[in-house]
């Protein structure tokens, strides 16, 4: 162990060791151990701080994250399913190194989501302490602890280390391809290494023949004329073929092209994000007819917004000024850094000119990853710009600025006495420690909380509406399509296998254009809710509203049947049917206001039996009725009974209106009292203020009054 720490911690601090000794020795100060040993402590304590810290607060952020239907956090947790179920390699638009470690828990689960989690939190300590073993190698220990310490207090890296998204694990891939396309002039091992990670990066986010293009360019530039005699270089294009083939492979199968991407096909030549929500896939744009359509001065002006967005978010990424307090701090770390380098520029012109010819490959492939990143990133800003975009980029830029502060830092030094500058290295490691320390205490209450406990509570809503829907469907029934969305309400992964969920295409016009989608893709409910209203409103005004996250029925859209609401309104969910027939036809009339169409007996078991109402409302109703399903015995006494209001109260009749048409469910409880035998099953409405049941002016009377004879059971 004393072996591990002398290799690794020796050089770390080497400068402010060397500052230490002589201020000792000059004070005649004697310590009880050795001034390494101390040392060392000093930095191995310090460095867990850093990542107790990071593992503390992120635990803290994973409990807030209750939501798993965020976009992107649920088509990973869906990818994952399909790669453990199925063994899909891509969706399309993702690449399968993340989702290959959620396969290895996947499961149609909460805890599923809290694992994932807890994974992505841990993916986040690996990339920190990647950051502080290639800034070891790459440069000195001063470097690597000091970008260890911005990477763990990035607020976006660790809310992005909170989620569920790949990012996290590329922070760790992106590095690792950097550091090894670095150093892969310096022989075929790096050479194989980095054609690997190349490989990786490619399975993790596409961007893999980007980095080799970068390296590509910066190896003709380093090897000039004299680039074909060093073939030890095709190792890396090699390595990069054989780590990606698993996808390549699948791709060419699957879609037709190795290299597919719905990124680089087609969302880089959208205009607007909800171009890829339309009826046919085929209808996106693509490279050609974005180039059909736009012209030179379009693609400038596009280039122009792209870049001023862009701009304008990065501070929010590379400035951990979110996480600092008071948060102007974060500025004045990159005010202090950026007149530093101003300094130097000035003053010591030579030392640039020094450190460059030292540091001439880091600098080179990190200016040309870096280049052709910022163009890319350009041209997609103007579609969409989010920080996870730029959080690949945190360790290497962390660990170039580091090294440009601490090498500061120190020729300063070189003019100060020790004494002066011994405190103030002190003091910054105890400003930063204390810190640490203050923010990791702040939020050690959430190593007491269970996590799979505290998302189940968070999601009862959820799971009560997917629980109705798995009950009404069930597995025997076969396949269950579903029209919903496009919303981020309900987790998408969270649905069983056998039901298909297509959302409403962005480009159908009117009300009669989604009646002809829905009878193409033929659903078995329609589920609506706040954000399929509102990016839906052109076509779905008319019949619902919204507001407050929520919705509200102005009418049932024609050829629809309401089936459930979750709540009152207004609502969080609501689902619809196609009209449809029952399968038992009734046609029993109530005071010609309520017409009985049928029913269907959905399933029975020992203990419920279960009853689905359809309904017509014949006119406007004044009154709120409860309706009643009893089943009696031959001599009318109710042996079972179920009156509610329908849907719960949650749509009561004075909101019917004329035309409408619903289909209620309604569960009987049958206690163990209830003798075997032949049993009459008889549905009614009446008055809950009076009792008094609504005349039956046509249908299968039953034996009391008002009520119609659904029919004979026998238990």
């Amino acid at each position: 162990m004393f072996r591990f720490f002398r290799g690794t911690w020796y050089n770390l601090f080497l400068y402010n060791s060397v500052q230490l000794q002589k201020f000792l020795h000059q004070e005649k100060i004697k310590l009880p151990i050795s001034f390494l040993s101390l040392w060392k402590i000093l930095l191995l304590l310090l460095l867990m701080l850093i990542l107790g810290r990071f593992i503390v607060v992120g635990e803290s952020k994973v409990l807030f994250n209750t939501i798993s239907s965020d976009g992107d956090e649920s088509a990973f947790l869906s990818f994952g399913l399909a790669l453990r179920e199925e063994g899909r390699l891509s969706d399309g638009g993702r690449a399968p190194l993340y989702p290959l470690l959620l396969a290895t828990f996947a499961e149609r689960e909460w805890a599923y989501f809290t694992h994932a989690k807890m994974m992505t939190l841990g993916l986040g300590v690996l990339a920190i302490v990647a950051t502080f073993l290639v800034g070891q190698s790459l440069f000195s220990g001063e470097t690597a602890l000091l970008a260890a310490f911005l990477l763990a207090a990035n607020k976006e890296f660790h809310l992005r280390a909170s989620t569920i998204y790949a990012d996290t694990l590329y922070v760790s891939v992106f590095l690792g391809t950097w550091y090894f396309l670095i150093k892969s002039f310096e022989g075929k091992r790096y050479c194989i290494l980095a054609g690997i990670f190349c490989g990786l990066a490619y399975l993790n986010k596409g961007s893999g023949p980007l980095l080799l293009a970068a390296w590509g360019v910066v190896a003709l530039l380093y090897y000039r004329n004299q680039i074909l005699q060093h073939r030890e270089l095709l190792l890396v294009p090699l390595f990069f073929f054989i780590t990606a083939s698993p996808l390549l492979l699948y791709n060419n199968q699957v879609f037709g092209s190795p290299f597919y991407s719905l990124d680089s096909a087609h969302v880089m030549w959208m205009d607007k994000w909800a171009e890829r929500e339309v009826t046919d896939p085929a209808d996106m744009p693509t490279f050609a007819t974005y180039m059909q359509t736009h012209t030179i001065a379009d693609i400038a002006t596009r280039f122009k917004k792209g870049f001023v967005r862009l701009n304008n978010f990065l501070p929010q990424v590379f400035i951990p000024s979110r996480a600092l307090n008071p948060p102007w701090l974060g500025y004045g770390f990159l005010i202090v850094s950026l007149a530093g380098l101003g300094a130097l520029l000035i003053w010591r012109r030579q030392w640039l000119v020094i450190y460059y010819h030292h540091h001439r490959l880091i600098l080179q492939v990190s200016v040309a990853l870096f280049a052709i990143y910022y163009f890319f990133s350009v041209w997609y800003a103007s579609l969409q710009v989010e920080s996870r975009f730029f959080i690949p980029l945190l360790g290497p830029v962390y660990l170039l600025l580091s090294d440009g502060l601490i090498r500061l830092g120190q020729r300063l030094g070189q003019n100060l006495a020790h004494k002066i500058y011994m405190a103030g290295v002190g003091g910054l490691i105890l400003l930063g420690g204390s810190w640490l320390i203050s923010t990791t205490w702040d939020e050690v209450w959430s190593l007491s909380v269970d996590p799979f406990a505290s998302d189940r509570q968070a999601n009862v809503a959820t799971e009560a509406m997917l629980s109705w829907l798995i009950h009404d469907h069930p597995a025997e029934m076969g396949a269950a399509r579903v029209a919903f969305g496009p919303s981020k309400s309900l987790p998408l992964w969270k649905f069983p296998r056998y039901f298909t969920i297509q959302p409403i295409p962005i480009d159908l016009e009117n009300l009669t254009g989604l009646q002809e989608y829905l009878q193409k893709i033929e659903p078995q409910y329609i589920i609506i809710d706040y954000d399929t209203v509102r990016r839906r409103r052109n076509i779905l005004s008319d019949y619902f509203s919204f507001h407050d996250k929520k919705f509200e029925i102005q009418r049932i859209p024609p050829d629809w049947m309401l089936t459930y609401l979750y709540d009152k309104s207004p609502h969080t969910w609501g689902i619809f049917r196609p009209s449809h027939a029952p399968a038992v036809s009734v046609m029993a009339n109530f005071n010609n206001q309520i017409e009985l169409l049928g029913y269907e007996m959905r399933t029975r078991d020992d203990t419920n039996l279960y009853v689905t109402l359809y309904w017509r409302a014949m006119t406007a109703i004044s009154t709120n009725y409860t309706v009643f399903v009893h089943l009696t015995a031959p001599d009318g006494f109710v042996k079972a009974q179920q009156d509610q209001p329908p849907f719960n109260g949650f749509w009561p009749t004075r909101q019917w209106r004329k035309g409408d048409t619903f289909a209620d469910h309604y569960q009987i409880p049958i206690h163990e009292g209830v003798p075997s035998g032949e049993y009459l099953l008889v549905v009614g409405l009446y008055t809950p203020s009076s009792g008094q049941r609504l005349p039956m002016l046509k249908g299968p009377a039953a034996p009391s009054s008002e009520g119609v004879l659904l029919g004979k059971m026998k238990f």
